[in-house]
């Protein structure tokens, strides 16, 4: 997971820094056994390409995820937070954080029923999706 989320890092909205596996292993065993947090890996063709992580807290839906670089524009990105919207949204909102600056991922969120709620930090958009 740490190779697939540091391939990913330079969209996330808080750390973007690169994770070695003792960092990731040290996290793994943080959360692993915690209720609210959910951790997805996708795969093709017997390799990981992508993550996913809902993380509940204060009862609020919390998505992230990426896909690999070599694996972006097929379509893997919209079936991965199509998922982990669906998951989400059957008890509650869904939210996530986007970079302002990443346009493709905006389009792909509001095409999945997500809506700007405002930029609390500069150069980052807060959206959600609520249940349908």
């Amino acid at each position: 997971m740490a190779r697939v989320r540091n391939e990913c890092a330079s969209w996330m909205t808080n750390n973007q820094g690169q994770i070695g596996w003792f960092h990731q292993f040290r996290w793994w065993r943080k959360v692993r056994d915690d209720p609210n947090w959910f951790l997805y890996l996708l795969w093709c063709d017997e390799t990981p390409v992508g993550y996913g992580i809902i993380h509940i807290k204060h009862g609020m839906h919390w998505l992230t995820g990426g896909i690999v670089r070599q694996k972006r524009g097929q379509g893997l990105g919209r079936k991965l937070f199509s998922e982990l919207t669906a998951i989400s949204t059957k008890s509650s909102a869904a939210y996530l954080e986007v970079q302002t600056a990443n346009q493709r991922a905006i389009n792909l969120y509001t095409s999945l029923g997500y809506r700007p709620i405002g930029e609390w930090r500069e150069g980052v958009l807060t959206m959600s999706a609520y249940p349908r």
